[in-house]
Formats: C-alpha cells, structure tokens, sequence
C-alpha cells in the first residue's frame, strides 16, 4: 500500500453509475488508485435516477482519497480522464445515464465557489453523497486535523432531490473494499 504523508490532502469523491454500473465502479477504482491513495470505501447505496425515472438505477457512494494533488487539478488531471476511460460520455443533460459520474465533494476545509471548482460541492446535500462522507469521517479510531470542518460541511444539511429509499449494497462495498488491498493496485 501507498505510504501516506502528513502534508497530503484528504478528500472525498462521489461515485455514481446506472451502466454496468459494478464493472465500471470497480475499473474506477482501479484506475483511481494508480493516479491518487484511495484509503477509504463508503457503503455503497442502489438509488432511484433524479429526474429520469425512466431510467436504470444508479449505484452510489464515496471514496476517501490523500494527494499531493491541487483540488483545481483533480477533476481535470484524475476524474474526467477516469470518467472519459469508462466510455462517459459528457452532455448538457445532468440527469443523463451515465458509466462513469467522479465528483470532488471534499477538499480538506477549502471552499471555493468558482465556476470551475466548487467546494464544498453543491452534490453534498444529496443523502447519497452526504451520509457516506459522514460515515467515513466518523468511523471508529479515525482522526484528521480537517475532520470537524469536514463533519460541519456536512452536518445537517437537509437532503436534497431524493428519491425513493437508498439500499445499502453490503456485498458489492466488501468487493470494492478489498480492492484497495489488491497486489499491484498502488503501484505508481
């Protein structure tokens, strides 16, 4: 595993798929262990699709990440080529299908309400979003000098376009967990 450093960031990325939306989480997953350290996996959550009943299902949740990385380089540099890997196919529709969704939500306490980065990001009132970064933040033995501003950003912010009854995935988050202890995952 990746020995982390006292200096690097601790963020969190939101994870969402409704295509194939397994394969494609796990090869995200993959894929972002050799760019960042990915210390952490939430519970994943099956989701009904805001916006577009019609369509499949999403399976959501949140991966914790330390980097050395700028928060304005992330999605540019790591996310979107992970997304565009996995055959995301970007749209003016934000309620579109899609392979692939990575969101900077977290970036230690920065915040930021720029055009091209907003932190924390407005994602964060989604139950999906917000109740696994809390999860993560407050897991037994956790500490980080960032973790009650953290907390506080996600607080009691009240849920936002939720539908339906997230369902916890407990197998699927074993699976995905075990991944970050894969051999060869963190070679950089």
């Amino acid at each position: 595993m990746t020995e982390l450093r006292d200096n690097q960031a601790l963020a969190y990325v939101s994870v969402g798929s409704n295509i194939e939306p397994e394969f494609h989480i796990e090869a995200g997953l993959d894929l972002l262990q050799k760019k960042v350290c990915v210390t952490a996996v939430s519970t994943f959550y099956r989701t009904e699709p805001i916006g577009r009943p019609d369509h499949p299902q999403y399976l959501n949740g949140v991966f914790e990440i330390r980097t050395d990385m700028p928060a304005c380089d992330i999605a540019s540099l790591v996310l979107h080529p992970i997304e565009s890997q996995q055959g995301r196919i970007r749209t003016e529709d934000k309620y579109a299908s899609r392979t692939l969704d990575l969101d900077l939500i977290l970036y230690n306490d920065l915040k930021s309400s720029a055009a091209r980065l907003r932190l924390p990001h407005p994602d964060i009132e989604r139950v999906f979003v917000r109740d696994p970064i809390r999860e993560l933040l407050s897991r037994p033995g956790f500490q980080h000098p960032f973790q009650s501003a953290m907390l506080a950003f996600v607080g009691a912010r009240p849920a936002a376009d939720v539908i339906g009854t997230p369902i916890p995935l407990e197998a699927f988050t074993r699976r995905l967990q075990a991944r970050l202890y894969a051999p060869g995952i963190h070679d950089h």
